[in-house]
């Protein structure tokens, strides 16, 4: 792409037997016409994914295998994706606004976000209430981003986090460690709030049903530097 302003990786598993919004996603993620995109999508379940996304698929999982194992997935791919500026994870039942990438993308750049995510919409279902949309602003600097449904990392910030912890595999409690690792080197983390995503297509919560993330967090927040709620959940700077 001539003129392009860099390289973006995207970065997701998607269910093969689930009801999902790869196609919505993978439309999203290819309309940037200002950043080099690349997808990279696994998929997990029974069968094979359909002819119109086996060229963003990389590999197909059965279920036992890629339940719950999203990082650990992450941790055997990303080593060989090539150059990149900015990176994407992504959860695969979200809605981006149009025009999501080059409009994002503006806004890390204007406020210099080295980690960052888009707000939920007030329909989401949301984990936390801090992350919900707030209306009237662009963004804000934060010193808390979640570790989903979608975030971006730059390639610096990656670097510092990159591999994940083999545990827990939820990954939960992750998003309260990465603070301290990005304010030690000065990088910005941000929420953007003028781009929501929409969050409500399956309850996070049943993908758990089987598994203790909630003990598995607390173990690893036990032995692991990190900030409580309290602390993380902190605005710095609105952005208007």
């Amino acid at each position: 792409m001539s003129n392009s302003k860099g390289r973006i990786k995207v970065f997701g598993v998607y269910s093969l037997n689930k009801p999902s919004l790869i196609r919505h996603l993978v439309r999203s993620w290819d309309e940037s016409t200002q950043w080099e995109v690349e997808q990279i999508w696994l998929a997990v379940g029974e069968g094979e994914p359909e002819l119109d996304l086996q060229a963003y698929t990389r590999k197909t999982y059965p279920l036992e295998k890629g339940r719950f194992y999203k990082w650990n997935l992450a941790n055997e791919w990303l080593w060989k994706v090539g150059h990149f500026d900015y990176i994407f994870l992504s959860d695969d039942d979200i809605l981006l606004p149009e025009g999501f990438v080059d409009r994002y993308m503006e806004i890390v750049l204007e406020h210099r976000f080295d980690l960052s995510q888009p707000a939920h919409s007030h329909d989401s279902f949301i984990d936390h209430p801090f992350t919900e949309k707030i209306d009237g602003i662009k963004a804000r600097l934060t010193r808390y981003v979640e570790i989903g449904p979608v975030v971006c990392f730059s390639r610096r910030a990656f670097e510092l986090v990159f591999p994940f912890p083999e545990f827990p595999p939820s990954g939960w409690g992750f998003d309260f460690v990465w603070p301290l690792i990005m304010e030690k080197e000065g990088y910005k983390m941000g929420i953007i709030d003028h781009l929501p995503c929409v969050h409500n297509l399956r309850i996070p919560a049943l993908h758990y049903a089987h598994s203790k993330p909630g003990k598995d967090m607390e173990s690893f927040l036990s032995a692991s530097p990190h900030l409580k709620k309290e602390e993380a959940f902190q605005i710095l700077e609105v952005y208007v």
